[in-house]
Parts: C-alpha cells; sequence; structure tokens
C-alpha cells in the first residue's frame, strides 16, 4: 500500500485505518543519517546514504524483523536497519570495521544490536534471522549457500565487484 499523508482523507478513510497506517509507518519513515554523520575510520568503508535509502527500502523491513548484516564495515547499514528493525546481527572481519561500527551504533544510542567479529560463514549457522543484508563479503557463493539452507528468501546484496554480482545473480 503506496499513500501520502496528505492524500489519506482523500480515499474516506476511517481514523481507525488512517491511525493504524500511521503506526506502522514509523519504522520506514524514519530520515536517513547523512554520511557526515557518521563516525569514520580510514580504510573502513561506508554505503552512501543514497544507497543505503535504495537497500533499507529493499528490504521492506518490519518492526519484528531481525536482520543479519554481512561485511558490516563502517556500520552504516547497520544503524539505518536497527533503527527500522526489532534486531540486527552485525558481523565483519575487520577489528577497525568493528570498532567503528561499535562507535556509530554507541553515536546514534542503537541498543538492538550484537557486533560479531568473525568470519561470516561460521557465525551465520549460529543465529537467527529472517533477512539479510550483505555489505562485503569475500566467499559470496559460501555465504548464499549458508542463507539458501537456512530458507532465507530476503536478500539484499551491494557490490562493487563486478565478478561478485554475476555471482549473486546467478
Amino acid at each position: 500500500l503506496h499513500i501520502t499523508l496528505h492524500n489519506c482523507y482523500n480515499y474516506n478513510i476511517s481514523q481507525t485505518i488512517y491511525n493504524f497506517l500511521i503506526s506502522n509507518l514509523k519504522y520506514r519513515c524514519v530520515k536517513m543519517i547523512k554520511d557526515s554523520d557518521f563516525f569514520r575510520m580510514e580504510g573502513v568503508p561506508i554505503t552512501k546514504e543514497e544507497i543505503r535509502a535504495v537497500s533499507v527500502g529493499k528490504l521492506q523491513l518490519k518492526p519484528e524483523d531481525v536482520v543479519v548484516d554481512i561485511g558490516c564495515g563502517s556500520g552504516g547499514m547497520t544503524v539505518e536497519i536497527a533503527r527500522r528493525c526489532k534486531f540486527v546481527y552485525a558481523i565483519d572481519v575487520s577489528d577497525d570495521a568493528i570498532l567503528t561500527t561499535k562507535k556509530n551504533l554507541a553515536k546514534f544510542n542503537i541498543k538492538n544490536c550484537k557486533v560479531i567479529k568473525g568470519n561470516a560463514e561460521e557465525i551465520l549457522s549460529d543465529l537467527e534471522f529472517n533477512k539479510a543484508f550483505i555489505g562485503g563479503t569475500k566467499n559470496i557463493n559460501n555465504i548464499l549457500s549458508i542463507l539458501k539452507e537456512k530458507n532465507i528468501r530476503h536478500i539484499v546484496a551491494n557490490t562493487i565487484v563486478l565478478e561478485n554480482a554475476v555471482k549473486i545473480i546467478n
């Protein structure tokens, strides 16, 4: 259902339905954080604001969702996802990425997230989640296989490596 707030009464929506829509849109209508507001560390990537916006939209987040962020980098996606769902697991192998993500979670007062340092291939099977965001990984085929085994049907992946894009599509 796509409806703009200023048109709600033009569709003769009762106050009850209107209130329901407003209460359920609160997780989807959260303004994106500007890139410049995030804590940054040299060499740790961050997903740019416009890409975060599209990715969050494609995740179709609901308040009850539990999401895994694979290759969390600076935690930009982790923060944006956590602001819109029940819980997030943020995974990365880099010490700098883990530190940066933790600093951004603290900066934006995000409490519904667990940051895990390690290889996602070794961690994913022990976690319970219903959606996945892949921001970076060297073993995309293995990650996709694990997600398939866990029956995760809602996956959003961003990649700058053409070879990974081909693997994801196939």
